[in-house]
């Protein structure tokens, strides 16, 4: 089995791998963790690209100490960097590793927040070829 784990810079992402440890999946189960430096966050501003690449350095480094658990339950972990659009990329990295599953969080928005702020989360639900899991993260006043 091959399970996806996509991560943001959240300190509720910790969630979605904890999820992950907690399940008895088969012992031949491989997990990709990915962090996708949002390309839409510097559109027009190349020079801040650059910080969002050591973010996402900082990212893997404490996403690698947070998949301690999975490493200790016996499963091997991989964990990758992209920059793309995270609605694309994700979807599109399931696809291309023929992944069983993709696990991920959700923010928790309002109806309205997600259509005004759009939806990672729902967008991966909806073109991921896969099954996928999110874990809910609630936010107040949104």
């Amino acid at each position: 089995m091959k399970v996806l784990i996509a991560m943001d810079r959240s300190p509720a992402a910790d969630l979605v791998l904890a999820e992950a440890a907690a399940r008895p999946w088969p012992k031949d189960t491989s997990f990709t963790v990915i962090n996708v430096v949002d390309l839409y966050r510097f559109a027009g501003l190349p020079a801040l690209l650059e910080e969002g690449k050591r973010e996402s350095d900082q990212v893997a480094a404490a996403v690698k100490v947070s998949a301690e658990p999975l490493e200790r339950a016996g499963h091997h972990a991989a964990f990758h960097i992209i920059e793309d659009f995270p609605r694309e990329a994700i979807p599109q990295y399931a696809k291309e590793w023929h992944a069983d599953s993709s696990n991920g969080r959700s923010h928790g928005h309002s109806a309205v927040a997600r259509f005004l702020l759009g939806s990672v989360a729902q967008s991966i639900l909806r073109t991921a070829p896969c099954s996928v899991e999110l874990c809910a993260q609630e936010q107040e006043n949104l």
